[in-house]
């Protein structure tokens, strides 16, 4: 599985998708979308592994759930991809956007860690990262 990024900026899956979604309009750019990958829809069981939750703005309260693969999460034309890598137990976040993310009043231009508590600012919203799976707790994969 690899994510790259087309000639316009967006970050896409490119087992999923064999041309960007973004530029064919598959998947939307406004609103709220969220999607997460699946190895094998038939066999790969989907665990949550952590949350991002509205904390300030008109979706304060609202969460969202990361999953154990590549979460791509659109709030109001903004997108984020969290990626949770299960054998070293990290997440990291990337912004497929054009409008600036921040994280920590840091704007995000490249791949960086995500850890718990950190602050996501994405228009006017905010939102804090809240991990289930950290430390030494992991869900124990099955095959």
């Amino acid at each position: 599985m690899a994510v790259v990024r087309c000639v316009n900026g967006h970050f896409y899956e490119n087992e999923k998708y064999l041309e960007c979604p973004y530029c064919k309009g598959i998947l939307l750019e406004k609103g709220v979308h969220i999607d997460f990958h699946e190895n094998d829809k038939n066999t790969q069981k989907q665990y949550i592994t952590g949350w991002l939750v509205g904390i300030k703005g008109i979706l304060k309260g609202k969460d969202y759930r990361i999953f154990n693969s590549i979460n791509t999460i659109e709030i109001n034309g903004c997108d984020i991809v969290i990626l949770y890598e299960e054998e070293k137990n990290k997440f990291y976040l990337f912004s497929n956007s054009k409008e600036i993310v921040y994280r920590n009043s840091l704007p995000v231009y490249e791949t960086v860690s995500l850890e718990e508590g950190d602050i996501l600012e994405i228009s006017e919203e905010q939102y804090e990262f809240v991990a289930f799976c950290k430390g030494e707790k992991r869900w124990e994969i099955e095959s």
